[in-house]
């Protein structure tokens, strides 16, 4: 069995945050059938996160393949499953929220300062923003687990 965490915050932003991404796997082990959970590190990630600013990651759902991860740079780095950095969003401010849609296709973000919700495309590697046209700021984003509908939040 292998799982991970799929989204969370690190770090309190007063120092450099480490952010190891681990998979976890259940084996037996033994002859009594037992079974033990060891913990193998994928791939780390150094990422300088301010005063008030943590560490925001969210996996792709369902398959996996990518991991979004952002802090006090106000830029979003996708990476692949072996570490390898595979696309940035750049936010005109801190990034306020970000969720995958139901396949994992699109990463949506929303940032401070911003009306636009930035949208990533996995299957293309392309970025895309589209205006809310919400005058207030946005607080929260969430795709539905049904279809292709997001939820944007002021």
């Amino acid at each position: 069995m292998i799982g991970h965490c799929s989204r969370g915050l690190l770090g309190d932003g007063n120092a450099l945050a480490l952010l190891e991404l681990t998979l976890r796997a259940c084996a037996l082990s033994g002859s009594r059938g037992r079974s033990s959970l060891e913990m193998k590190r994928v791939f780390s990630l150094l990422e300088k996160s301010g005063p008030g600013t943590p560490i925001q990651f969210t996996w792709q759902k369902k398959s996996g393949n990518y991991l979004a991860v952002t802090g006090a740079d106000h830029i979003v780095k996708i990476f692949d499953r072996h570490g390898q950095k595979r696309s940035e969003i750049n936010l005109p401010g801190n990034c306020v929220a970000m969720d995958w849609d139901k396949d994992g296709d699109i990463l949506a973000v929303i940032a401070e300062k911003s009306s636009c919700i930035y949208l990533w495309d996995a299957n293309t590697n392309k970025t895309s923003q589209l205006d809310s046209g919400m005058r207030d700021q946005m607080s929260f984003l969430l795709w539905s687990k049904i279809g292709s509908v997001l939820a944007v939040e002021q």
